[in-house]
């Protein structure tokens, strides 16, 4: 449309001023217009220079470069005119006046235009240039795969480190329109400019390109380092830019808006698809990060949606795992992948007890009693165990602390709180007991009650009373000294470590075995 007004008023001028006797406004008319062609110049620099977003635009578009060299060089045509043919040179700097004036305007425009991020981003990240990015990216993990399997075939001529066998890409993007280099400079300026909405814009922008480095298909039969490169190089990035933001945002308000978004992309189908797949994985990895940091630092509220969020993760994994394998599929090794995630609510809890935090160490321990429970009447063992585990050692963790209850009408330490929600567990196990007063995980159980009391602990199961249980602590024959709780792991060249559950100072963590 605009040029088409131009165009219309550039012939009206034309026709009005044929015949016209233009020479006494002649200089007015070659002044205008080098002051509107330099001035537009100055103006576009100026806009740069004090735009907030100016590292956006690293250089100036080919179309503003057509403008400023019609700027500078249309100026001076009257004048070349005037020496050939001064009857004419008037006349043809009005002609040229409403193009100098209708590229000074669209320089300014196209500045504005450039320089604001929200409109950059939609112009720049879509789902083309996204494909077209991963594509590249894919490309050179691949130069980098052919690169070390050169490298592993030269074995006979020298010594390969042992951790070198496994392939890591070195690059961590492209050389020339990376979209990670992007998105994280509008982020950065955002957030050093404390501008909230394009904040959110980038990072509405960044979900779609991890999103689709994550799922990215395979190109050929054994590619699997190139996806696993590109899904490293994705979460190093994007792990890079979160650290940048924890350091950067004093208030806190950035890091909670980050969690948040990250927390609502695990509850989509994509994540909750796959959640034993890389997506799911990097995305639990910093979303329990920056509870971490939440939690620490102190800059914001105890952060109750990752916690949630891990949780809803966690439940649905289960529950389908358990379907399909009700179904006939086999998914043994995924009931052990899958109860890994509880240890990232048990390291909430610690870092919560680090920071004072009574009340969402609670929260954390309540959490894990429910998934224990769930677990439990699902037939899920590798999830009550690891249930149990994180309980352990988050009571462990508290009475070293000397941590207690959150709740002022509560005098009952935060050990004795996960005695309790340990105990919920437990009376959904026991329900299925046996004459000889054996049940699910009975030997598991009675281990976890041991470690976390410091002294060996059985089980007594009390049908149809209330409590269902008892727990008793063995005591060495008829005296009244109780046996403490020590664990030893012996190697196979005499070598042996020991952890003595009696003494409350030692913090050290072991796995939780399943003897049944």
């Amino acid at each position: 449309m605009r040029f088409l007004i131009l165009a219309v008023i550039q012939v009206a001028l034309v026709l009005l001023s044929l015949g016209q006797d233009l020479n006494e406004i002649a200089p007015w008319l070659l002044g205008i217009n080098f002051t509107s062609a330099f001035f537009s110049i100055n103006f576009t620099l100026f806009g740069y220079q004090l735009s907030r977003y100016k590292p956006i635009l690293d250089r100036p578009s080919q179309r503003q470069w057509i403008n400023i060299y019609l700027l500078m060089t249309m100026p001076f045509v009257p004048l070349i005119c005037f020496l050939i043919s001064p009857d004419v040179y008037a006349h043809l700097a009005l002609w040229l006046l409403p193009i100098i004036v209708w590229a000074s305007f669209d320089n300014a425009k196209l500045t504005i235009s450039y320089l604001d991020p929200m409109r950059y981003a939609k112009k720049i990240f879509t789902e083309a240039n996204i494909r077209k990015y991963n594509d590249k990216l894919y490309a050179a993990v691949s130069k980098e795969v052919e690169a070390h399997e050169k490298y592993i075939a030269n074995r006979n001529r020298f010594q390969i480190p042992a951790h070198e066998w496994s392939f890591s890409p070195d690059t961590l993007g492209v050389t020339e329109g990376d979209l990670w280099d992007k998105a994280i400079v509008i982020a950065k300026q955002a957030l050093s400019n404390n501008d909230y909405p394009v904040f959110m814009e980038s990072i509405e922008v960044m979900v779609p390109l991890a999103t689709a480095s994550y799922s990215l298909e395979s190109h050929s039969k054994n590619d699997y380092r190139e996806i696993g490169g590109v899904a490293s190089i994705t979460h190093k990035r994007f792990r890079g830019l979160i650290n940048w933001i924890t350091q950067e945002d004093k208030e806190g308000a950035y890091i909670e808006a980050l969690t948040n978004r990250l927390c609502a992309l695990l509850r989509t189908p994509e994540v909750v698809s796959d959640p034993l797949g890389k997506m799911t994985e990097n995305i639990m990895s910093d979303v329990t990060y920056l509870g971490s940091v939440m939690l620490t630092s102190k800059q914001c509220g105890a952060p109750m949606k990752v916690l949630n969020a891990i949780h809803s993760v966690l439940e649905l994994a289960v529950h389908q795992i358990e379907e399909d394998s009700v179904n006939g599929k086999d998914r043994t090794l995924d009931r052990w992948n899958i109860a890994g995630y509880a240890h990232l609510i048990k390291s909430l809890g610690i870092d919560a007890i680090h920071s004072g935090d009574d009340h969402f160490v609670y929260r954390c321990m309540e959490t894990l009693s429910y998934l224990g429970c769930n677990a439990a009447k699902i037939g899920s063992r590798q999830t009550v165990v690891a249930s149990f585990q994180c309980l352990v050692q988050l009571g462990r963790k508290s009475r070293k602390e000397g941590r207690g209850c959150f709740w002022t009408r509560c005098i009952i330490p935060l050990h004795k709180h996960a005695e309790e929600f340990m105990g919920h567990i437990l009376t959904w196990l026991i329900r299925d007991l046996a004459d000889d007063g054996s049940f699910t995980l009975k030997a598991c159980v009675e281990q976890a009650y041991s470690r976390i009391r410091g002294f060996k602990c059985e089980i007594q199961p009390k049908p149809n009373l209330n409590p269902a249980f008892w727990i008793h602590e063995i005591e060495q024959g008829d005296s009244p000294v109780k046996i403490a709780h020590i664990e030893t792991l012996c190697g196979m060249h005499g070598y042996n470590g020991s952890v003595d559950y009696s003494d409350h100072e030692d913090e050290t963590e072991y796995t939780l075995m399943d003897f049944d």
